[in-house]
């Protein structure tokens, strides 16, 4: 099951890796079936920022192009 990420850039304090890692544990939700299709198609991203119209940005992508867009962890990501 893949792992729904809060974006640490919305927060107001910078945490840690270590604790951003744990964050996302705690955060696990089901992904909708969009979102998922979404996910399978890009295999070679560990993680991806994904807006409510299927549109996907990588985590470099700067905070005012991807808007609202949820960083998921990408179960179907191949090395």
């Amino acid at each position: 099951m893949a792992k729904k990420i809060i974006n640490p850039e919305d927060q107001e304090q910078k945490e840690t890796v270590e604790n951003t890692e744990n964050k996302a544990e705690e955060n696990t939700e089901e992904i909708p079936a969009h979102i998922e299709e979404v996910l399978k198609k890009n295999t070679k991203y560990e993680s991806l920022y994904i807006d409510s119209y299927g549109g996907c940005f990588t985590g470099d992508t700067p905070a005012n192009i991807r808007g609202n867009a949820i960083l998921y962890k990408n179960p179907f990501y191949k090395q």
